[in-house]
């Protein structure tokens, strides 16, 4: 495998074709995941014009939080795993307060270590990035997913990093196409992050050659 733990070009690949074929579909599942993150800005502005209001308006950003990045996370891993998952699975039994517990300790892990140096914070950003994943895929409880995040990206930081500059200049054109793009790119980001996953996980579970 050489130098690398997974094939960046074969993951950009594999979502951009993934989402030509199935565009119609991600139309759906964005207009949908729209739909849920309009109604929680709206109560969260609610929350902000009336005290009475701001615990709702926290518990519907968090609730749409969890349910955008647990539906999108199975659609990836799903068109990954050589399947087209119907609308109504990628949102039915969501693990919420496991979700919800191993993001928010994510992001602490990451805002610390951008808090103490910029270096660390990098670090932690790739080597926890998988942690959603293994919480949706796995079922795995949150400190054990944040520890098994960090197994499975061992020695893929750098390209890892790489991986995620790749994602934003895409996403950053198809802003530039009058937005229209973004129904295109932002599906290629979905899948082809869960295809790294994947890779990452292959990877693991195959023996070095000496």
């Amino acid at each position: 495998m050489g130098g690398s733990r997974f094939s960046r070009g074969d993951a950009l690949q594999f979502g951009w074709e993934t989402a030509k074929r199935n565009l119609g579909f991600f139309v759906v599942l964005l207009i949908v995941l729209g739909i849920i993150n309009g109604v929680a800005a709206t109560i969260e502005k609610l929350g902000r014009e009336n005290a009475g209001l701001a615990l709702l308006a926290i518990l519907a950003y968090a609730a749409a939080s969890v349910i955008t990045g647990v539906g999108m996370i199975r659609a990836g891993l799903r068109f990954s795993d050589g399947a087209r998952p119907q609308l109504a699975e990628l949102f039915a039994s969501i693990p919420f307060f496991r979700y919800l517990w191993g993001i928010l300790l994510q992001s602490l892990i990451v805002a610390v270590g951008f808090i103490l140096l910029v270096v660390p914070g990098l670090i932690w950003t790739y080597k926890y990035m998988f942690t959603g994943f293994l919480i949706v895929d796995k079922g795995l409880r949150p400190v054990e997913a944040l520890r098994q995040s960090g197994v499975l990206t061992q020695g893929a930081k750098m390209d890892l990093c790489v991986f995620s500059l790749l994602l934003g200049a895409i996403n950053v054109l198809g802003a530039l196409a009058l937005l229209v793009g973004l129904l295109w790119t932002i599906p290629t980001s979905i899948v082809a992050t869960a295809h790294v996953y994947r890779q990452l996980q292959r990877s693991q579970a195959t023996p070095a050659q000496g």
